[in-house]
């Protein structure tokens, strides 16, 4: 054993050793001061991935102003953002694979833009492309994948892989596409970037929704900063509803009322039992579960997107999509969307159906989902993406100087991701076999009367002292909701 832990010690300083001298090497040619843009593609295309290749008209640099949220509503965001034409190429060791050609409107080029919110406030930028002409960046070999919106997103820590993997093996209805890639922009190095289809409308290869009659909303955060949007009758945070699709300039007063009709009977299904004539529910349980299974922290920015395809009664509301993978992996806790809106409702709701979904889905996938995704991370790290990635990675961290983020090698990355999910899956068991010993009882006496069990346990299974005021506790195998 000792002998195995000093090859292994060894092992991992080569490989860091190498790493280190790749980046030294990469650093001091790519500051030398007769460096072209050509001679910047041709050393950083040595890292092993593509090279997407960004010039503007002018060398113009995408802007933005930067906002507070008003009074009343909370988040930091972005406005104004300029859209910047130019071209763009894509690039690997044997060529030009993508070429848009010059910006010309309506034909050939790009427009490029900062996108996001409180990601925007990073030194490196996220961007969101739209290209004049339809096409397939990730170079797939069918037609139906060509669009003309992408974004550039930053992912240091494999939370696309992991959050989309979870996406796929969950079957939830649509999975971006996405791919890796080292970023030159105007003849300089800008680091690693996921290369990403987006959220919208494509019947072909993203979201399918009937085009007269059909939406896509966004239980949005960010709401404040829209021209328009449709409130929302929960309370727990300050969200509203905004326009995916039709969008916000485009929308007719009469799709707006007629999706602000169909929200406000959802919610009010929710709270009186009647959700399963409204929602498509397994679709509601399967998102929930895949943000239990990625332990994600964030609730109000989660990306919450809700869908009806036609205007058709027999249309239910769905969910669609993950997305927004920034604050995942928490711990000894459920998801924080869990306990907010939607969610908390449903699963106390005296209609169970929701609450049985859930529970069933966690039984029939719940091992298979992290089985596949430990297998994905596994097999990531030993492929030669992984590798290319690797060496990605120190490169972006000299360009932006995050040496002080942990941790700093690809190894790292997946053993802690693999040991986190370890031990999420088996959290995750624990916390679902106190929700199959419970049922709903609700406006229970002040005094309890049952005295067969005098434990009076939280749901996490904690012994309390007294029945709370209100809130949820669990009593001789049942649970009891007393309300304020």
């Amino acid at each position: 054993m000792t002998h195995f832990s000093s090859l292994w010690g060894r092992h991992v300083l080569l490989r860091l050793l190498f790493l280190c001298l790749f980046s030294w090497l990469f650093t001091s040619s790519i500051q030398a001061q007769d460096m072209t843009s050509d001679s910047v593609i041709t050393t950083v295309l040595k890292a092993g991935l593509p090279v997407l290749c960004i010039e503007t008209i002018g060398h113009e640099e995408p802007t933005c102003d930067y906002v507070s949220a008003p009074e009343g509503c909370w988040g930091k965001s972005i406005m104004n953002a300029t859209k910047v034409p130019g071209r763009i190429q894509l690039i690997d060791s044997a060529g030009i694979l993508y070429d848009s050609g010059n910006y010309m409107k309506d034909d050939s080029g790009m427009t490029i833009r900062i996108r996001g919110n409180t990601s925007a406030y990073h030194p490196k930028k996220p961007y969101k492309i739209k290209l004049q002409r339809k096409a397939d960046l990730l170079l797939r070999d069918e037609d139906r994948y060509r669009d003309k919106e992408w974004v550039l997103l930053q992912d240091l820590r494999l939370n696309m892989l992991e959050g989309n993997t979870v996406s796929w093996l969950m079957g939830m209805d649509y999975t971006p596409a996405s791919m890796h890639v080292n970023v030159v922009f105007n003849g300089e190095y800008q680091g690693l970037y996921v290369l990403s289809e987006t959220v919208k409308r494509n019947k072909d290869c993203r979201i399918n929704v009937d085009a007269e009659s059909g939406f896509i909303a966004e239980l949005d955060a960010y709401w404040w900063k829209e021209d328009d949007h449709i409130e929302c009758s929960f309370d727990q945070w300050p969200l509203e509803y905004t326009f995916e699709y039709p969008d916000a300039d485009e929308i007719t007063p009469e799709q707006k009322e007629r999706m602000a009709q169909c929200l406000t009977d959802m919610e009010q299904s929710m709270r009186d039992g009647s959700y399963p004539s409204h929602i498509d529910v397994e679709s509601f349980a399967r998102w929930l579960l895949a943000q239990e299974v990625l332990g994600n922290a964030d609730a109000g920015g989660s990306n919450v997107f809700v869908c009806k395809y036609d205007s058709a009664d027999s249309s239910f509301v769905f969910m669609p999509v993950l997305w927004d993978f920034d604050n995942i992996r928490r711990e000894e806790s459920w998801s924080d969307i869990h306990n907010i809106h939607y969610f908390v409702t449903l699963l106390d709701s005296p209609n169970e159906a929701f609450r049985d979904a859930y529970i069933r889905m966690w039984e029939e996938r719940g091992d298979s989902v992290f089985d596949g995704l430990i297998s994905a991370i596994r097999q990531f790290e030993s492929s030669p993406e992984g590798a290319a990635f690797d060496r990605s990675l120190l490169l972006d961290r000299e360009r932006w100087q995050y040496n002080y983020i942990e941790p700093l090698t690809l190894h790292e990355i997946a053993t802690a991701a693999i040991d986190y999910f370890t031990h999420r899956r088996e959290w995750i068991n624990d916390a679902i076999k106190w929700m199959k010993v419970t049922i709903s009882i609700h406006d229970i006496p002040e005094e309890r009367t049952d005295k067969s069990d005098s434990r009076i346990l939280d749901l996490s299974g904690r012994i309390l002292s007294t029945m709370p005021s209100h809130g949820i506790s669990i009593v001789n195998g049942k649970k009891y909701m007393r309300k304020k």
